[in-house]
């Protein structure tokens, strides 16, 4: 049985991990953009 402070709690970690992973997402496009100009 989850208790009120988890059910409180699961959500927001789970966001924070989707945001996290947004963020090294976002910084991966980032670098790789910089890469391949850098080459054209």
């Amino acid at each position: 049985l989850a208790t009120d402070v988890e059910i409180r709690v699961t959500p927001f970690l789970e966001h924070a991990k989707f945001t996290t992973k947004a963020v090294q997402v976002a910084a991966n496009i980032e670098a790789f953009g910089k890469h391949t100009k850098s080459y054209s």
